[in-house]
């Protein structure tokens, strides 16, 4: 499951896994 998320960085969105979160 995908979902619109900030990159580490916290600047730019991105689409990462709930495996990431």
């Amino acid at each position: 499951m995908k979902h619109l998320h900030t990159t580490d960085d916290g600047i730019k969105p991105m689409i990462i896994s709930n495996d990431r979160h």
